[in-house]
């Protein structure tokens, strides 16, 4: 059976879909993921972007399978929104819809681009189902977002002419070394003075079981740390709270599988903040992603609050032991004192050793502080095609685009690592201690 177009609210009860996720190791390539999401999209000023599958064979068993939608923004200045690109991509806007249509495969908030496909053959042949269901859509270009360097899926797209621009790298933290907080912190104190990191939880009173156990082996020690002290930590977090404007209750951490409308719209409210201040950003969401994410098997929310005002949250998705943080927010008065930002993605990390998951794939958020976490970055690039007579220009466009993005670094942020984010203890090492997801030499 050849190419065809699943919009994506039929997926979610299409197990075959599901299961071929799971083959392939893609969380958010779960169907009721995407639906959520297809489910959650704002519109954009040209309207709902249609949100889908591109499949081969038959649904209930597709030979691969790869998200995708329909849009007709132009997405060529989304990652570099203040460079001369707005000069490109606004001429590009005046021309009509259906010469500014184009098929994206890949999620919006997924930041590792891949394929649904057991095998090479079905790999080729998603690719070009790609392109077919894109001309059948009125599309004149296909993006792949987010493709893995060295990846099968960079080498067929090359091969059959899509060019490459440089995007932000994926960042994943190895959790195979670790089975609690206290281990992970050890090896954080191994490698240099993390006194800023326990300075930040101390300040903001960050209280979990995970930090309490770590607090019990210091004084077992006989240690004299920040944090060694839960009682004097506490205290101190109060006090300096008090001193911020904010009596009462100290900051709280609490694990929700799913989010009321209410709280729902408080998240939002929360990442609209995060969104506004962000410079790369593919999608605004509505509240009924965050509604409709808690139906999703694995979702995990972790909610930030001082006394009942919620301050801070991460959305994440936890699938075959890989632990995914999609979107997060906090709100804006207190991310830096309260350091929130960091903290939540200790928290997500904590809740990621609590249940046993391999890997901590960390959301859009700073890379030095994706480092400080010893986060592994992995570089990606988007590949596009030009249908038609057009199709010569593709290595042209993608070169204008790549050059911008090179201009902010973005082809050197895989580069960032955990060593150069701490402030050493003493001079560095001719040889560093490798990080646990270091390869063995």
């Amino acid at each position: 059976m050849g190419p065809r177009w699943l919009d994506a609210a039929a997926a979610p009860s299409l197990a075959g879909l599901d299961a071929l996720a799971d083959a392939c190791g893609a969380p958010t390539y779960a169907p009721a993921f995407v639906a959520a999401l297809a489910a959650g999209l704002e519109p954009g000023a040209e309207g709902p972007c249609p949100y889908g599958w591109v499949v081969l064979g038959d649904a209930a068993r597709p030979r691969a399978a790869a998200p995708a939608f329909v849009t007709t923004e132009v997405p060529l200045d989304r990652l570099a929104p203040a460079s001369r690109l707005r000069l490109l991509a606004g001429a590009a806007r005046r021309l009509p819809r259906a010469l500014r249509r184009s098929l994206v495969l890949g999620t919006h908030l997924t930041d590792e681009g891949s394929a649904l496909a057991l095998g090479p053959r079905d790999l080729d042949d998603l690719v070009a189902a790609g392109e077919r269901v894109a001309r059948s859509a009125g599309a004149l270009t296909v993006f792949w977002k987010d493709v893995p360097a060295g990846s099968a899926l960079e080498a067929r797209l090359a091969a059959r002419g899509y060019a490459p621009f440089c995007t932000l790298p994926t960042a994943r933290v190895d959790l195979r070394p670790f089975r609690t907080l206290d281990e992970y912190l050890g090896w954080v104190g191994g490698e240099a003075s993390y006194g800023d990191l326990a300075r930040k939880m101390r300040d903001a009173g960050y209280d979990t079981p995970g930090l309490r156990e770590h607090a019990a082996r210091l004084r077992a020690r006989g240690s004299r740390a920040l944090l060694a002290d839960r009682r004097a930590a506490l205290a101190h977090a109060r006090a300096r709270l008090e001193r911020l404007g904010f009596r009462g209750a100290p900051l709280s951490f609490e694990t929700r599988r799913r989010l009321d409308p209410a709280e729902a719209r408080a998240a939002h409210a929360l990442y609209r903040h995060r969104l506004e201040a962000a410079h790369f950003r593919w999608e605004a969401l509505t509240p009924a992603f965050f509604e409709r994410l808690g139906e999703v098997e694995g979702a995990t929310f972790s909610l930030a609050r001082l006394g009942d005002a919620l301050v801070g949250f991460s959305a994440s998705i936890v699938r075959r032991g890989l632990f995914v943080a999609l979107r997060s927010g906090a709100d804006p008065a207190l991310t830096k004192p309260l350091s929130l930002t960091l903290l939540l993605m200790l928290r997500d990390l904590e809740l990621a050793l609590e249940l046993g998951c391999h890997a901590l794939s960390l959301g859009p958020t700073s890379y030095p502080t994706k480092a400080r976490l010893g986060a592994r970055f992995g570089p990606t690039s988007a590949m596009l095609r030009l249908l038609g007579p057009l199709a010569p220009l593709s290595p042209l466009l993608a070169r204008a685009v790549d050059r911008e993005h090179r201009a902010l670094g973005i082809h050197r942020l895989h580069q960032s690592t955990h060593l150069e984010a701490w402030a050493p203890k003493a001079p560095p090492r001719r040889h560093p201690r490798p990080h646990p997801t270091s390869p063995t030499p």
